[in-house]
Parts: structure tokens; C-alpha cells; sequence
């Protein structure tokens, strides 16, 4: 496997006017989230506990909430820091799955793979930086793990593409996300640089901007032709055809926001906090949240769609809350 750098474009971000907010979560715990140190220049954001509710859409405890994946004593560890359809990753490099029934094409700590479900950094001396997200590829056939240090391991039909392992980075990555023909990806640091390699195209970054959080997440357009950025304070921006329809910038927040991810028909998308809570914009429709259920706050790392990165079979809300101990909860 042969990497090859990708010289960074740094294009100018498309800021959009704030039209609506959808819906504000009521968070209700404040959890430390792991830092970088980031680039030079972002946007205000948000801090603090507490949020005004919008009545009648409030990120409130849903009255039928659905748990699938592993079962209790497989999820005693929890540890996972990203997914990709029903496979969870750890920072050792581990791939766990929802179910023993879901296909398995590798991983970068094997040795620990039939040991149990989570892999101690210290027993992975082979990764030069924890892994800390994965993408799959658009037929479910393959994955991507990305490192902190922008390493990147292909697995199944994955093809590598190249990494930013040999670059200087101003700030680590944070996330990744394969394109439509699952022929490119994009990485995305922790300071709003944005990689793309394969028929990923550049299209813009934050890292000139004064960011006031990291960037964390990043979804991408049906088309592949635009794609959104989110930072903890649920800051959105957003490039190519990727239309913006508000965010959590400048409003209060109890926790951070952990992940984003657009609607089927990418008219909206939602915002999820690491307590569970719920933000929806466009037309995405809120149908409840994981705020005042069993899951622990700062447990959530995640949110999948119907119909979106190969997500299907959700319940009424057509959305899941991914969780770090490997299992998902869906809003009947």
C-alpha cells in the first residue's frame, strides 16, 4: 500500500444567512470533550447549559425508544469513536458490528478481534495515532479507517486512495466519508481542513476562518458535489451544492455536538449532541431523542439516516442514535 500526499486547497466557505431553527434540545449534562489545539480562525459558537424550546418540538424523552446490537456483557467496554453502517470503530483500530450476522473485512488490531470487543491502545504499537472515524464504501462492501495523523487503512472492496499521514498537519483529523461511487473520500481535520482523494472534489474549507470549537463531522450531498462541515458548538458550513438551512452557532449548548447527517432527498439534516439531543433543519423531521432515556449523556457519537450512506429499516423516525459502546437506538 503506497501513499501518495494531496496538496491542500483552502477555498472560500460558503456562509449562508441562518433562515430557521427547527428544533432545540434541552441537553442536560456538560462533558469534557478531547482537545486539539486548532488552526488559525473560526466562527463565533456556542457555550454553556441550557437552550429555549422551540414548543412542540422539543428534544424531549420519546415515549417508544428501540435498542438494537450486542448484548449487554459484549458492550461492558465502552469505546467506540465512529460507524459506518452496522460496524463501530475503536481508537485501537478494532471493528465491532451490531450484529454477529453483519459482514467483517478486517481491522488494524486482529489479534483482539475473537478476544472481545474492544482492543486497549497499548496492545495496537503498529498505529502510529489512534483511529478516530470510518467510512464505507456506497455497496457496504468495504470500509476506510482514518487516524489522527490522517493514516488511512482499506479494507474489503475499499480502495486506498492515498492519506494525509505524510503532510503536517495544523490540527489532527477528525472524520472522514467515502463518495457516492465510493471511489474517493474526503478527510476533514479538527481545524475544518478538508483532504479529498479519489473522484472526491475539493470544494472549500474552514481553516481559514477563527473557529470558537473544532470541527467534528462532516456529511456529504447525494451527488457528491457538496458536502457540510459541523463543529461542537453546531456551527454548519457549508460547500459545492450543499444548501444551508441553519445551525447551532451562537446558542447555548450543554454538550457538544458530535455528528450531523443530511435528509434522503438532502433538503435538511440533523444535528446530534453526545447527550442524545436533537437538532433538525430543512426538512428533517424531529420525532424524538435520546434525552432523559437509559443511555448515559456524552454516550452518543453519532446519528444515521434512512436512505443515507446505505442506512436502511429504522423505525417511524427513519433515524438511529449510534452509541459508543456498539449499539444503536431508533424512535418508534
Amino acid at each position: 500500500m503506497i501513499e501518495r500526499p494531496l496538496q491542500i486547497r483552502v477555498g472560500n466557505i460558503h456562509l449562508a444567512r441562518i433562515l430557521r431553527i427547527v428544533v432545540v434540545a434541552i441537553f442536560t449534562s456538560t462533558i469534557a470533550s478531547t482537545a486539539a489545539s486548532i488552526g488559525t480562525a473560526q466562527l463565533a459558537g456556542a457555550s454553556g447549559s441550557g437552550a429555549s424550546a422551540v414548543p412542540g418540538r422539543q428534544s424531549e424523552k420519546s415515549s417508544s425508544i428501540v435498542q438494537s446490537g450486542p448484548s449487554d456483557s459484549d458492550r461492558a467496554i465502552r469505546g467506540y469513536v465512529g460507524f459506518a453502517g452496522d460496524w463501530f470503530v475503536d481508537p485501537a483500530g478494532h471493528v465491532g458490528r451490531l450484529s454477529s450476522s453483519d459482514a467483517f473485512y478486517g481491522e488494524m488490531s486482529p489479534e483482539c478481534y475473537d478476544a472481545g470487543d474492544y482492543c486497549p491502545p497499548s496492545t495496537t504499537p503498529h498505529l502510529a495515532a489512534p483511529i478516530v472515524g470510518m467510512a464505507a464504501t456506497s455497496d457496504m462492501k468495504g470500509y476506510w479507517l482514518v487516524g489522527a495523523d490522517g493514516g488511512v487503512f482499506a479494507f474489503g472492496d475499499a480502495p486506498f486512495l492515498g492519506s494525509a499521514s505524510n503532510l503536517k498537519l495544523n490540527a489532527p483529523i477528525v472524520a472522514m466519508h467515502g463518495t457516492p461511487s465510493g471511489h474517493g473520500y474526503w478527510l476533514v481535520g479538527a481545524d475544518g481542513g478538508v483532504f479529498a482523494y479519489g473522484d472526491a472534489r475539493f470544494l472549500g474549507s474552514a481553516s481559514n476562518f477563527q473557529l470558537a470549537t473544532q470541527v467534528d463531522g462532516i456529511a456529504v450531498s447525494s451527488d457528491g458535489m457538496g458536502y457540510w462541515l459541523v463543529a461542537k458548538d453546531g456551527g454548519v458550513f457549508a460547500y459545492g451544492d450543499a444548501q444551508f438551512y441553519g445551525s447551532m452557532g451562537g446558542r447555548p449548548l450543554a454538550d457538544r455536538v458530535v455528528g450531523m447527517s443530511r435528509t434522503s432527498d438532502g433538503l435538511g439534516y440533523f444535528l446530534v449532541g453526545a447527550d442524545g439531543g436533537l437538532f433538525a433543519f430543512g426538512d428533517a423531521s424531529f420525532a424524538g431523542s435520546l434525552i432523559g432515556s437509559q443511555v448515559p449523556p456524552g454516550f452518543t457519537i453519532g446519528i444515521a439516516v434512512n436512505g443515507v450512506d446505505g442506512a436502511s429499516g429504522a423505525g417511524s423516525s427513519g433515524y438511529w442514535f449510534k452509541i459508543a459502546d456498539g449499539s444503536q437506538f431508533t424512535i418508534n
